[in-house]
């Protein structure tokens, strides 16, 4: 009889922490990715002239419709990701 309540209480035991698990990995779904630390958010802060800003942000919505931030973060990208340096940028 000891044996059998052993069992039952073990079962009760797993199925509890079965269902603990699935309430967890559905609760981390649920979270955004700069929760979980898949994303960092940095600010980085540009010196740049009105002149320049201005002419970027008519850049980032004439042709992308994007805010000014994030046309800034995909050219600064597609550079890395090319192997462009700033010295290559000043050269032309």
């Amino acid at each position: 009889m000891a044996k059998k309540n052993f069992n039952e209480l073990l079962q009760q035991k797993n199925k509890q922490t079965e269902q603990q698990q699935d309430v967890t990995e559905l609760a981390k779904g649920m979270l955004s990715k700069k929760a979980t630390g898949d994303l960092k958010e940095t600010t980085i802060k540009l010196r740049i002239t009105v002149k320049e800003k201005d002419l970027w942000q008519q850049k980032a919505k004439e042709q992308y419709n994007k805010s000014l931030s994030l046309f800034i973060r995909e050219n600064v990208n597609y550079n890395i990701e090319r192997g462009v340096t700033a010295d290559d940028l000043l050269k032309k």
